[in-house]
């Protein structure tokens, strides 16, 4: 029977799996996250990658990791950790990969790990391929959680923005856009541009909100003006039109929106028929939002 032919399991191959074993524990049971080994990965270079959970959400972040097991890996160090050598293609592999990528080297014998993110500015060039520090500081477990999420990048949530981003749904039809006194006052235009610079974040965006937009200015109601005679109110919008000049494609033609705009950035005079656009003010201001409108039309 021991002279007949079966297949293998290499010593090398079954080093390689207790150090993926290790890994596999310390993400799973130290920090919580859900380690995914990458079975069919072809020998590229990428053995797992682990996604990030806070509690129990997974928040859509992951990192890539290159997993190495044995004693060759931990014979060469310097005063700072070991150093860990590669592969010229498989640099370019991790540098373009994307998701950020992890080197983690593994010692069974002492069920330790210690790892090190794959960064261009910390290789170095060897004659046969790259070389890069893995710190003896950077042990992997526990108190290593916060960097490795940091790797990951920031979390953000976009549902609000997607699906609110401080505009008020009460109509069906259009998005209404109510700016405060305060920040009219204040000369704060930074809440009104991130709403609507989410409306033109996408070409979807943007053409669901054509002709959706309405805006609406709060605090003023015992103000005998018209809001386009009160200063601060033409210095504010001025400065949010130099920022978004896209009026004619977003502004709703129901409402007074598009009036009050152009009243409130024109020139005009008050004659006994009401308010009279100055003719060179009224078509500068064509012009520029004309300009703008085709702008996004072709985005669209």
């Amino acid at each position: 029977m021991a002279n007949q032919d079966f297949p293998r399991y290499p010593k090398t191959k079954q080093t390689g799996d207790k150090g993926v074993r290790l890994v596999e524990k310390i993400f799973s049971d130290d920090f919580g996250w859900i380690f995914r080994s990458q079975d069919d990965q072809k020998d590229v270079g990428i053995d797992a990658h682990v996604e990030i959970v806070w509690g129990e959400r997974v928040v859509g972040k992951k990192i890539a990791l290159q997993i190495k097991t044995g004693e060759s890996f931990f014979k060469r160090k310097n005063s700072e950790g070991f150093v860990f050598n590669g592969e010229s293609k498989h640099l370019n592999y991790f540098l373009n990969y994307s998701l950020p990528v992890v080197v983690i080297l593994c010692n069974p014998a002492l069920d330790k790990c210690w790892w090190v993110k794959v960064d261009s500015a910390e290789v170095e060039e060897v004659s046969k391929g790259w070389q890069i520090t893995v710190p003896f500081s950077q042990v992997l477990d526990a108190s290593t959680k916060d960097e490795l999420e940091y790797i990951a990048g920031e979390v953000m949530d976009f549902g609000p923005e997607i699906f609110g981003f401080t505009v008020l749904r009460e109509y069906t039809d259009f998005y209404h856009v109510v700016i405060e006194r305060d920040d009219i006052e204040s000369g704060n235009i930074i809440a009104a541009l991130e709403v609507l610079n989410r409306v033109k974040a996408s070409k979807k965006l943007i053409r669901r909100y054509k002709n959706a937009v309405h805006l609406s200015i709060h605090g003023y109601d015992n103000d005998s003006r018209e809001l386009c005679e009160i200063p601060e109110v033409r210095y504010w919008l001025r400065n949010l039109d130099r920022e978004f000049p896209y009026w004619f494609y977003f502004l709703s033609k129901e409402t007074d929106s598009l009036n009050f705009v152009i009243y409130t950035l024109c020139e005009y005079r008050i004659a006994e028929q009401g308010f009279v656009l100055d003719k060179a003010s009224w078509a500068r201001f064509m012009q520029k939002h004309f300009v703008a409108m085709n702008r996004m039309c072709e985005e669209a």
